[in-house]
C-alpha cells in the first residue's frame, strides 16, 4: 500500500539511500484521486473474513480491534484460587 503502490510500469523513480528517500516524476496525487479499492477476491468462508478483520503487520496482524489488543493486555485473568489440578 501506500504511495508507492500508485507506480506503474515505466515510471521513473530516485532513490536517494542517503536521505532514504524516493522520488518520482510521476503524478501520485492525480492518481491517488482516481484510485478506487478492488473488489475481494474471496467473499465467503475463512479467509474472507480473515482479509475483513486483519489489521496492519505494525498493530500486529491481529483480527480484532488495536484498542481492544491493548485492553486485552491489561485485563486480569480469572483467578485460578481454589481450583485443583
Amino acid at each position: 500500500g501506500g504511495p508507492i503502490a500508485l507506480l506503474r510500469d515505466g515510471d521513473s523513480i530516485t532513490l536517494d539511500a542517503k536521505t532514504r528517500k524516493l522520488s518520482t516524476t510521476a503524478d501520485i496525487e492525480a492518481r491517488r484521486a482516481g484510485w478506487q479499492r478492488p473488489a475481494p477476491k474471496v467473499t465467503r468462508g475463512a479467509l474472507a473474513k480473515f482479509a475483513r478483520l486483519v489489521s496492519s503487520a505494525s498493530r500486529g496482524a491481529t483480527t480484532f480491534p488495536y484498542e481492544a489488543a491493548a485492553d486485552a493486555a491489561t485485563v486480569s485473568q480469572p483467578s485460578t484460587a481454589g481450583v485443583s489440578a
